[in-house]
């Protein structure tokens, strides 16, 4: 069943009353669409700006909630390990990981499945 939207033909996917248009890629579970992008040369910069800007919230997150949890409790907690990176002599970047980083991850990669 198709209809002519604008100038985009789009196509009723079944077990679904939404419409969507037919050029982009979909998985149907009951009663929700959901696009999935899908990780190729073309969407590569996107997916790992994705899962470095959520690891980057997910280390200072975890710092706010160790802070947060050092005031309460009046001890302090460290769960950093490194510093890890690279020296280049000219160019050294290094970073503290903490479990934040690593659980930042996840949602990194979920965002991008989903966008």
């Amino acid at each position: 069943m198709a209809n002519d939207v604008g100038h985009r033909r789009v196509e009723r996917i079944e077990r679904s009353s939404r419409t969507v248009p037919r050029f982009l890629t979909y998985a149907v579970r009951p009663t929700i669409l959901y696009r999935l992008m899908k990780l190729n040369a073309k969407t590569r910069s996107t997916f790992i700006l994705l899962v470095v800007v959520t690891m980057i919230i997910g280390t200072f997150a975890w710092e706010i909630v160790e802070r947060l949890v050092g005031l309460i409790t009046g001890t302090e907690i460290h769960l950093a390990v490194g510093p890890i990176g690279f020296d280049l002599r000219v160019l050294s970047v290094h970073i503290m990981v903490n479990p934040g980083t690593v659980i930042g991850v996840f949602p990194g990669i979920r965002i991008f499945r989903t966008a």
